[in-house]
């Protein structure tokens, strides 16, 4: 398991949708870790998408780790929790040497990110897998095994990401979304990367009062903003 071996298979997967739903180009979507390979496969095969949109973009591991531990930092001091702050400051500054190490800072990620300006909450998709009809317990079990086994095998590649290595130009708009307060992939970085962005059309929308997460808490606005921007058709 590798970025470039997952990057085929989006392509892949991006040929068969493409066939399978009679469309010349597809929309490639990608969240967070879904920007890794996002990337890679717009700039590769843009022959296959109509656009692409990034949202919790990430752009350079190292730079991102560093601004996101910083950021995380001054949420937990500002909440007043000492157990935490003496968890995170134990940690230290990334980078960490392994993947157990590192999840210590995401959970704190999502521990102290401020709510959703919407006041809506952020639907727990793990639970909302084990609950949904259509997944057994064994594909719920599947699920965490995947999740632990992947994080492992690419957590050295995955620090080493840097999105400039695929260069700045698209051959297809580009659209980035970004929660003001994202304290995983901040914004600030994914404002630079833009800037060097060379593509037929871009564009970059910030959604105030919003975190990492809001593709998920505010799927709605998300949409609005992609048909306005790249005036789509999409239902």
């Amino acid at each position: 398991m590798s970025i470039g071996r997952m990057v085929n298979d989006g392509i892949e997967v991006a040929e068969f949708l493409r066939t399978h739903l009679k469309k010349e180009r597809i929309v490639l979507f990608a969240h967070s870790w879904g920007t890794v390979l996002g990337v890679p496969m717009a700039t590769q095969r843009p022959d296959l998408f109509s656009a692409y949109i990034g949202a919790g973009q990430i752009t350079n591991m190292l730079k991102n780790e560093a601004e996101s531990y910083s950021m995380i930092l001054d949420a937990v001091k500002a909440s007043g929790d000492g157990k935490s702050l003496m968890q995170l400051e134990s940690i230290g500054p990334p980078p960490y040497p392994d993947i157990k190490t590192w999840m210590v800072k995401g959970r704190m990620a999502v521990m102290f990110a401020p709510a959703s300006a919407s006041g809506r909450e952020l639907p727990n998709v793990f639970t909302a897998a084990l609950t949904t009809p259509s997944y057994s317990l064994k594909d719920g079990y599947d699920l965490f095994a995947a999740f632990d086994f992947s994080t492992k095998q690419l957590y050295d590649e995955m620090m080493a990401y840097d999105a400039g290595r695929y260069g700045a130009t698209f051959k297809i708009p580009v659209l980035i979304l970004q929660g003001e307060f994202d304290l995983q992939a901040p914004t600030n970085l994914a404002a630079e990367y833009f800037e060097k962005i060379s593509a037929p059309k871009k564009d970059l929308v910030i959604l105030k009062g919003e975190t990492h997460t809001a593709v998920l808490v505010v799927a709605d606005r998300f949409l609005e903003e992609i048909k306005t921007k790249l005036r789509l058709q999409i239902d």
